[in-house]
């Protein structure tokens, strides 16, 4: 038979509210522990929602340097979060004399104040790294920046003297095409170029008059904010 509580525990008076002391007293320590496991599975899940959202942006377009900020900074966020967590839940050690009481009280305070100053910077930077995400997004869907540069081409079976190609680049850009043989014989060794503007939304498209090989070598090349870029790729005729 389970012991019976006396009179004094089940009444609410002086004991009843100095027994729900010691339970918060107890529970002090022990609940940033709680809070910082908490803490750590919502950072390691974060962290995976960060990775796809960096995937998906740096697909969509080239990051400017004021986009790279808020997309990296989350890293260096993230990590120092989940180390501070992890502090949290270590053990802190504390000098006190176990004969004075007041050295007790005065070390559970200590060691109190430590765990919630540590979960509470580890909360901050989970947050500033979840903001940084945000803006990252934000920016990178309204960015008027020109997307990432993309070319390709086919030549089909059905006509190996007729190179289509086409590609994504800067708005009105002027685009240089270069095409040439990768085994180049002396009927193919000549290159061809040619000149283009791209469209407002920065499409290119045409078909060239190539001379017949297995492969072929594309190169565009570009100005872009005073800069030359380039991409090349190889085409091989279709079977």
């Amino acid at each position: 038979m389970a012991d019976e509580k006396s009179l004094a525990d089940l009444v609410v008076g002086d004991r009843f509210w100095l027994g729900y002391a010691q339970e918060l007293v107890n529970a002090a320590v022990s609940a940033p522990d709680r809070r910082a496991e908490q803490l750590t599975n919502t950072i390691t899940w974060f962290w995976s929602i960060y990775s796809a959202t960096v995937l998906v942006v740096l697909t969509i377009r080239t990051p400017s340097l004021g986009l790279a900020i808020p997309l990296g900074l989350p890293v260096v966020l993230l990590i120092a979060a989940y180390w501070l967590a992890s502090c949290v839940r270590a053990p802190i050690l504390l000098e006190f004399d176990p004969r004075v009481p007041a050295e007790i009280e005065a070390s559970h305070h200590a060691a109190v104040a430590k765990k919630n100053s540590l979960l509470c910077w580890a909360e901050i930077f989970t947050g500033l790294s979840a903001v940084c995400v945000g803006v990252a997004i934000v920016a990178a869907l309204l960015s008027a920046g020109p997307a990432k540069p993309e070319l390709y081409g086919y030549v089909g079976p059905e006509a190996p003297g007729k190179l289509l190609f086409g590609g994504e680049f800067a708005k009105q850009a002027v685009v240089r095409v270069n095409v040439q043989p990768v085994v180049a014989t002396p009927a193919t060794a000549k290159d061809l170029a040619k000149v283009y503007r791209a469209s407002d939304t920065g499409e290119l498209r045409d078909e060239l008059d190539v001379p017949e090989s297995k492969s072929y070598r594309v190169t565009a090349a570009w100005n872009e904010d005073k800069v030359e870029k380039t991409i090349a790729i190889d085409v091989k005729r279709g079977e």
